[in-house]
């Protein structure tokens, strides 16, 4: 099938994209992975770049999964693009290269909850002068409110901290 099939004009474009990095931004059930599927078929079959120099992001584990299912379906390709979670990526090239990283300690580890709550976020606490760890959380939740609704993405975005004591 023609990579192109069945896509709408602006999922063309997406999936068609040149140049180095490509961002995929739209909401539930708008065919995002239908694209990124579409997007590594057009890589292979019109510019011809080998599968192993693809890495195709999503944020969830069950997209991932998805998306290597249907990358292996329209291609049968065995090894296929690396496809993974932003989250394992970014963790896998920590792993990957924590030794060139001397500010972090060794070995490098993922903090568990128990960690994040009484070692973590109690030295944040401190950090920035907070009484409660209420109030740590709810400047991380706003961190991150930021992240999803994209506002981080803007040019002149600066996080919203509380003022100094």
């Amino acid at each position: 099938m023609p990579w192109n099939d069945n896509l709408l004009t602006q999922q063309i474009t997406a999936a068609s994209h040149t140049g180095h990095h490509g961002r995929l931004l739209a909401g539930p059930g708008t065919g995002k992975t239908l694209v990124l599927t579409r997007r590594v078929v057009y890589l292979i079959n019109e510019r011809h770049v080998a599968p192993n120099e693809i890495v195709a992001l999503t944020f969830t584990r069950a997209a991932a999964r998805e998306l290597r299912h249907r990358i292996t379906i329209e291609l049968g390709l065995d090894p296929t693009p690396r496809v993974s979670t932003l989250h394992s990526f970014a963790l896998r090239q920590l792993l990957r290269n924590s030794h060139r990283i001397t500010t972090l300690p060794q070995p490098l580890r993922i903090a568990d909850d128990w960690e994040e709550r009484h070692i973590i976020l109690e030295n944040l606490k401190s950090t920035l002068g907070h009484s409660r760890i209420s109030q740590t959380k709810e400047l991380f939740s706003r961190l991150a409110s930021d992240w999803e609704s994209l506002a981080a993405d803007e040019p002149n975005w600066a996080p919203d901290l509380p003022p100094k004591k």
